[in-house]
C-alpha cells in the first residue's frame, strides 16, 4: 500500500494483515458492545434502587436485545473473515458495511428509547465514535475513506435526532434542534480527528514497508530461518520477480566472515549449470546487513520429498544425483567445495529440475 491510488493492488502480505485487521475490528467491536450492555445493565440496575423504573422496564430490554444482537453479530462476522482468502474489495466492502449496521443498531437503540433527553443521544453518540476511533486505530484505510465511511455512520444517528426533534413541542430553534445541529458538527469533528488518526498510521505502515526494502527488492515473507541468516521471499520493485532474500546476522557471524561469505556469493554468482541456484544479486544494507538475492524455487526439498512418499525409486535417485553431479562438477572446476550436501539443500523443482542450494 504505497498510496491511496494503489489500494486495490495490494501485495500477498499486505491483503492478509488487511484481512486480518478487519477480523481484530470486528472482535474489538464485539467486546466494546459487551462492555456497553454490562455498564447499561449495571447502571439500570443501580439507578432503579433510587428511582422506580419500572416503566421504562420493557424500553431497557428492548435496548438489551438489540445489544445482544449487535455483539453476536459482530463475533459472527469476526469469525467469518479470519476464513479463508478474502479479496481486497470483498474485504473493504464487509468492513463497511459491519461498520455502517453498528452504528445503525445503536442508533436504533435512540430511536425507541423513551425520551429525546440529551444524555441517552450523547451515550449512542460516545458509544459509536468509539466504534469508529477503534476502526480508524485498526484497519488501514486511506485517510479519504476513513473520512466518508465515519461521516456516513454518524447519519443514522443524525436522522433519530432529527425524527426526534421535528416531532419534539419545544418553540426555541436552539432548545429543538440544538441535538442535531451538535450531532452533526461534532460527527464531522470526530471524523476529520479520524481520516488524521488513519493517515498517521498510514504512513507508518509505509515507512515500515520502506525499512524493508532492500535496495530494489521489497521483503513479503519469511521463508526460513537458521543458525547465521534469515530467508525472505522478496520481489523486484521494477521486475517484480518472485526472489529469495538471505539476510546475515553480523552479530551471529561477524564481520570477517561475512566479508568471506561476501567474496563466496560473488564467485558462485558466475556459476550457470541449469542444477545450480542462480543468484542474482548482492549488496549491503545502510545498516551494514549482508545480503544475497537468489532464484526463488518452487517446490519441496529432498528430505520433505522423501518424508510423505517414502523412498524413491532407484531410476529417480539416479536422474535427481545426475543432476546434483552436473552442478558440484562445475563447481569444483571454478574451486569451489560445497559444504552442506544433504537432503534439505537438494530442491525438486516443478520445472522438472532439481537445484543446489548455495553453501559453498
Amino acid at each position: 500500500m504505497s498510496t491511496p491510488h494503489v489500494e486495490l493492488e495490494l501485495g500477498e502480505e499486505d491483503r492478509a494483515f488487511l484481512q486480518q485487521r478487519v477480523g481484530l475490528h470486528a472482535a474489538i467491536s464485539f467486546g466494546l458492545v459487551c462492555l456497553f450492555l454490562l455498564f447499561d445493565l449495571a447502571g439500570w440496575l443501580v439507578l432503579n434502587r433510587v428511582v422506580d423504573l419500572s416503566a421504562f422496564w420493557p424500553h431497557q430490554w428492548k435496548g438489551v436485545a438489540v445489544e445482544v444482537v449487535i455483539a453476536f453479530g459482530l463475533l459472527g462476522s469476526s469469525l467469518a473473515v479470519r476464513r479463508g482468502r478474502w479479496g481486497v474489495i470483498p474485504l473493504f466492502a464487509f468492513d463497511g458495511a459491519v461498520t455502517f449496521f453498528t452504528c445503525a443498531a445503536f442508533a436504533g437503540l435512540a430511536h425507541h428509547a423513551p425520551t429525546a433527553a440529551l444524555p441517552m443521544h450523547l451515550m449512542i453518540f460516545l458509544a459509536i465514535q468509539t466504534v469508529l476511533f477503534v476502526h480508524a486505530a485498526v484497519v488501514p484505510a486511506p485517510p479519504i475513506r476513513t473520512f466518508l465511511m465515519h461521516a456516513f455512520a454518524c447519519a443514522p444517528l443524525l436522522y433519530v435526532a432529527i425524527e426526534r426533534a421535528a416531532a419534539s413541542p419545544a418553540d426555541g430553534p436552539l432548545e429543538k434542534w440544538g441535538i442535531p445541529v451538535s450531532i452533526a458538527t461534532w460527527a464531522l469533528v470526530f471524523a476529520a480527528v479520524s481520516a488524521l488518526l488513519s493517515r498517521l498510521l498510514f504512513r507508518l505502515r509505509i515507512s515500515v514497508q520502506k525499512a524493508r526494502r532492500l535496495g530494489q527488492y521489497q521483503l513479503e515473507q519469511k521463508l526460513g530461518e537458521g543458525g547465521i541468516g534469515v530467508v525472505y521471499q522478496a520481489k523486484h520493485a521494477l521486475l517484480r520477480r518472485p526472489t529469495a532474500i538471505k539476510l546475515l546476522r553480523r552479530e551471529k557471524v561477524g564481520e570477517n566472515a561475512i566479508a568471506r561469505f561476501e567474496r563466496e556469493v560473488r564467485s558462485t554468482s558466475r556459476l550457470t549449470h541449469p542444477n545450480t541456484v542462480a543468484i542474482y544479486d548482492y549488496g549491503r544494507t545502510p545498516q551494514g546487513v549482508f545480503y544475497y538475492a537468489m532464484e526463488l524455487l518452487d517446490g519441496p526439498n529432498l528430505a520433505q520429498v522423501v518424508g510423505v512418499n517414502g523412498p524413491m525409486p532407484s531410476a529417480r535417485v539416479i536422474h535427481v544425483l545426475r543432476q546434483c553431479a552436473g552442478a558440484l562438477a562445475e563447481a569444483h572446476e571454478m574451486g569451489h567445495v560445497h559444504r552442506d550436501v544433504k537432503p534439505e539443500n537438494i530442491v525438486l523443482c516443478r520445472r522438472g529440475a532439481c537445484r543446489m542450494s548455495s553453501r559453498w
